[in-house]
């Protein structure tokens, strides 16, 4: 009672085992790629999509400017700049 058993094994050669574990990864990629779902990008605004609004807060000081400015057919006019001290998008410190 003491036979061993006969396990068959397939025998490849050191290209054909780095094939398929190249093939192994490139399958896990694919799957990753178009099953899993992808992280939108805060800061990319498409269509209808409206990212985080973020507003400063415990304001320092105000100043008006009368500042303008043309880029790309648009005209752009800064009237008034208000500086803050924090914004609602910091990182707290912790400990703090």
């Amino acid at each position: 009672m003491s036979q061993t058993q006969n396990k068959k094994r397939v025998n490849l050669s050191p290209r054909a085992r780095v094939t398929v574990a190249l093939a192994g990864i490139a399958l896990a990629v694919i799957i990753v790629v178009f099953l899993f779902p992808r992280e939108r990008d805060s800061t990319i605004v498409i269509g209808d999509t409206v990212g985080p609004t973020v507003t400063a807060t415990n304001f320092v000081g105000t100043m008006g400017v009368k500042r303008s400015i043309g880029y790309n057919n648009l005209h752009y006019i800064v009237a008034r700049v208000s500086q803050a001290s924090t914004c609602s998008d910091d990182h707290k410190v912790a400990g703090v």
